[in-house]
């Protein structure tokens, strides 16, 4: 991707209040010289918000809308998808592609339906900043762990695939019956 080597964080989503992108440019500004965020995001009424970011912190970057099919490279490129969604939703498609590329992911408590995101891949934490920053610190602190969650991940999206769509459906099936 031709990205410094210094610490990426990678927020993908649509650019509302709901997702949390405020949130995502708020952790970046407290690592500036550590961190660097790339945001990718689709228009949205906080795109004003981020382009101010971009234009003013040196290490925040918009790089603006691609297709599901480009997302891997990006995905790959980062250190950690940071997802900040503020309300409950069904399943963040992003989380788990992120995952599935080997990056981990800092997700909140009402956000994607990925509830039960084992330690081994990524963190839970409230939708707060001093939440967020603690997991980011602590990741920039253990490369090690950091590297052991990126191997884990790939393998832990696995159990969202079409295996599990069968074991619904089984259910569901099972019931009816």
């Amino acid at each position: 991707m031709g990205w410094p080597t210094k610490f990426t964080l990678l927020y993908v989503g649509r650019l509302i209040p709901e997702k949390g992108v405020r949130l995502a440019i708020a952790v970046a500004k407290e690592f500036s010289s550590q961190v660097n965020l790339k945001i990718i995001g689709s228009e949205g009424p906080e795109m004003e918000y981020v382009l101010n970011a971009t234009a003013t912190c040196a290490n925040i970057e918009f790089l603006g809308r691609f297709s599901h099919h480009q997302l891997a490279k990006y995905y790959q490129a980062a250190d950690v998808l940071i997802y900040p969604a503020l309300y409950q939703e069904d399943m963040a498609y992003v989380l788990l592609d992120s995952l599935s590329c080997g990056t981990p992911g800092i997700n909140t408590n009402p956000g994607s339906g990925v509830y039960r995101l084992p330690s081994t891949v990524g963190f839970v934490v409230p939708p707060d900043l001093e939440s967020i920053v603690s997991k980011v610190k602590f990741l920039l602190s253990h490369p090690k762990n950091l590297a052991s969650m990126s191997a884990s991940a790939a393998k832990f999206s696995k159990k969202f695939g079409p295996g599990l769509a069968k074991k619904i459906t089984a259910v569901y099936d099972s019931l009816i019956i």
